[in-house]
């Protein structure tokens, strides 16, 4: 079963019709082409996932679209001016919650 839905995804409005399954991190890699957002655990717990969603940090591998419908979703890439990262729009430690880290991680 699919589902119609409307986001605004890096200032772009985007009709997309989804399996209802389908969470907004496949949405955004699969169906959008937007890589930057990362698998990683998929079970919220790394935050490798991370985006933003109406401003406010979001785990993608646990949001469904069809929950989202009508949001603004900034992912890394609508983070970049000309190749660049710029200041985050959001707010300073906004993401610390979502900093699980893994020993391989550590490593580096």
């Amino acid at each position: 079963m699919k589902t119609r839905v409307s986001l605004n995804v890096n200032g772009e409005s985007r009709d997309l019709l989804v399996p209802v399954h389908k969470t907004l991190l496949e949405v955004l890699r699969e169906d959008l082409g937007l890589i930057g957002t990362k698998h990683g655990c998929e079970l919220g717990e790394c935050g490798t996932c991370t985006v933003l969603v109406d401003g406010e940090p979001t785990l993608s591998c646990l949001a469904l679209p069809a929950a989202l419908e009508g949001s603004a979703v900034t992912t890394v890439e609508g983070m970049a001016r000309g190749g660049e990262l710029h200041d985050s729009p959001a707010p300073p430690g906004a993401f610390d919650a979502h900093q699980a880290r893994s020993s391989r991680c550590l490593s580096t």
